[in-house]
C-alpha cells in the first residue's frame, strides 16, 4: 500500500519535553521533519492551525476478548481498538490469559489469533503467568526474544490466577536475566477470601461488598511484599493500578532507595469515589473492579504521583462487561465481572487533568503515551514526535470539550463509567503510521490496518 506524504501545518506540538510551534511532515508512515514553514513535493499540506498535536495515546493494560468471571469481556480488538482510536490511543499492548495446564506460547497464539486482522490501531501483547514449571521456564527467554518482554501475576485470586511467592520470586530472577519486566497485581489475597467469607456467611451479599471486603490495608500490603520480593530478586518490578495513599507511598519510599519500582493507576481512581457503590438497586455492580473504587481522598495522592514521576503510567485497564453481564453476581458480589470500561475515555480524561493544573501537558505526554511505550519496549517508535518515529498523532481542539456518555462513545457496552462528564479538549482526528484512522471525527480506516508490534525490552 502507498503511504500518503502529509505535511500538519500551523500547530502547536506537545511532547514529553514541552510544547512548540512547528509543522511535522508524514512520509511512508514516519515522521519524517519537524521544523517551521515545511514543504515538500508532492505532499497534501493539511491546515491544523490552533490545534494541539501529541504523539499517539500508548495504553499498556487492556483486557480485549477476554474470557473472564464465565463470560467474556465485551469488546474485542476491534471494537476495543475502534473505541481506542476515537479516544487518542494509537498502540495497545493487551495482556494473553495464561492457564493452569498450559503452555505461555499457546496462551500468546491464542490471543493472536484474537486479534489477527480485526485491530484498527497497532497493538502488542503482555501474557500472564499464573503457575512456573520447568517447561514455563524455558518459554520465558524464547518468548522475550519473540517480542513478548513483560510477565503479568496476581496475588489475589487463589486456585485460578494467583502464584505462589517461590514462583513469583524464580520469576523475577528470571525476566531480570533476561531484561524481561514482571507486572503485579497486588492484593492480599488470602485477607481479602477470609473478609468474603465472613461477609457471605452474615448475607451481605450487594455490590458493595466487593468494595468493603478489599479495604486498603489489602493492597498496601500487597505492595510492600511485592517490593521486598523484587528488593531480594534486585529486579525491576511494575504494580499494576496503584489506588491509594499508603500503596503509593510504599513505592515511593522504595523509588528513594533506589529500587526499580514502577507503577501505574487508572482513571477510575482519578475520577470516581467509594460512594458509587452506594447507589440504589444493582447499580453499584457497574464500578465493581479490583482493587476497588477507593474514597475520594485518594485521588489527589495519585494526581500527585503522576505529577512527580512516583506514577509513571496512565493506563485504562480496560476490562469491559455489560450491566446485563454485571447480573452474573446479582446474589452473591462475589459472581460480579470485575472490570470497568476506559479505553476510550483515558486520554482525554487525562488531558482534562492537565488543564485543570493537576498535571502539566508534558507530564501528561509522559503519562499516557511516552512511558507507557517505554515501559512497551516500543520508544521511539511509538510515543514520541521525533524524525523516525511512526506518524503516530493525535489532533486535539484544546477550546472544543467532549461529553463522556455512552450515547456518543465507541466501546461495546450499555453504560460508561464516566456517564455526563464534561471534559476540556476534543479529539478531532487521530493518525497511525502517517494514515487517518480518525478524521474529523469519523473513522476512516479499515478493519485489520493495525499492525502486531514485536516489543523490544522496557528501557527508560
Amino acid at each position: 500500500m502507498k503511504m500518503a506524504k502529509r505535511i500538519l501545518k500551523g500547530g502547536t506540538l506537545v511532547t514529553g519535553e514541552g510544547s512548540f510551534a512547528a509543522d511535522i511532515l508524514l512520509e511512508e508512515g514516519k515522521i519524517a521533519a519537524v521544523g517551521t514553514n515545511l514543504s515538500a513535493p508532492g505532499a497534501e499540506a493539511i491546515d491544523v492551525s490552533g490545534a494541539l498535536l501529541f504523539p499517539g495515546g500508548v495504553d499498556i493494560h487492556t483486557h480485549l476478548d477476554a474470557p473472564l468471571a464465565g463470560t467474556v469481556t465485551t469488546d474485542d480488538f476491534e471494537t476495543g481498538s475502534i473505541a481506542a482510536a476515537f479516544g487518542g490511543t494509537t498502540t495497545l499492548v493487551d495482556y494473553a490469559l495464561h492457564s493452569k495446564g498450559q503452555s505461555l506460547k499457546s496462551a500468546v497464539n491464542d490471543w493472536k489469533a484474537r486479534a489477527e486482522g480485526k485491530a484498527v490501531i497497532d497493538y502488542g501483547l503482555h501474557v500472564s503467568v499464573v503457575e512456573l514449571n520447568e517447561s514455563i521456564i524455558k518459554e520465558i527467554p524464547e518468548l522475550i526474544s519473540e517480542g513478548v518482554t513483560s510477565f503479568k501475576v496476581f496475588t489475589v485470586y487463589r486456585g485460578a490466577l494467583m502464584i505462589d511467592d517461590a514462583s513469583f520470586f524464580k520469576l523475577l530472577r528470571l525476566t531480570k536475566k533476561y531484561k524481561g519486566l514482571v507486572m503485579v497485581h497486588a492484593e492480599t489475597g488470602d485477607v481479602i477470601d477470609a473478609f468474603v467469607e465472613e461477609a457471605l456467611a452474615a448475607g451481605n451479599t450487594a455490590p458493595k461488598y466487593h468494595a468493603l471486603t478489599r479495604p486498603v490495608e489489602t493492597e498496601e500490603d500487597s505492595i510492600a511484599h511485592c517490593i521486598e520480593l523484587a528488593k531480594i530478586a534486585r529486579a525491576p518490578l511494575f504494580i499494576v493500578h496503584v489506588s491509594t495513599e499508603n500503596g503509593l507511598k510504599k513505592v515511593m519510599k522504595a523509588q528513594s532507595m533506589g529500587l526499580e519500582i514502577y507503577a501505574e493507576t487508572c482513571p477510575h481512581y482519578l475520577y470516581l469515589g467509594h460512594e458509587v457503590y452506594e447507589q440504589p438497586g444493582f447499580e453499584g455492580a457497574k464500578y465493581v473492579c479490583s482493587p476497588p473504587i477507593r474514597d475520594r481522598y485518594h485521588s489527589k495522592f495519585l494526581w500527585d504521583g503522576l505529577r512527580n514521576g512516583t506514577i509513571q503510567v496512565l493506563a485504562s485497564d480496560h476490562c469491559p462487561f455489560t450491566f446485563k453481564q454485571k447480573h452474573l453476581g446479582e446474589e452473591n458480589f462475589t459472581k460480579i465481572p470485575n472490570g470497568v470500561p476506559s479505553l476510550e475515555a483515558r486520554f482525554i480524561l487525562g488531558y482534562h487533568g492537565a488543564t485543570e493544573g493537576k498535571l502539566s501537558l508534558p507530564q501528561f505526554v509522559n503519562a499516557v503515551s511516552a512511558a507507557p511505550a517505554k515501559f512497551a519496549g516500543i520508544y521511539p517508535q511509538k510515543g514520541s514526535l521525533m524524525p523516525g518515529s511512526d506518524a503516530d498523532i493525535v489532533v486535539l481542539d484544546p477550546a472544543g470539550q467532549t461529553l463522556l456518555s455512552i450515547d456518543n462513545m465507541h466501546e461495546r457496552n450499555d453504560y460508561t463509567p464516566y456517564e455526563g462528564m464534561r471534559v476540556n479538549g476534543k479529539i478531532s482526528s487521530v493518525l497511525v503510521r502517517g494514515e487517518f484512522v480518525i478524521q474529523e471525527g469519523k473513522m476512516v480506516a479499515a478493519k485489520g490496518f493495525g499492525k502486531y508490534l514485536k516489543r523490544g525490552t522496557y528501557k527508560l
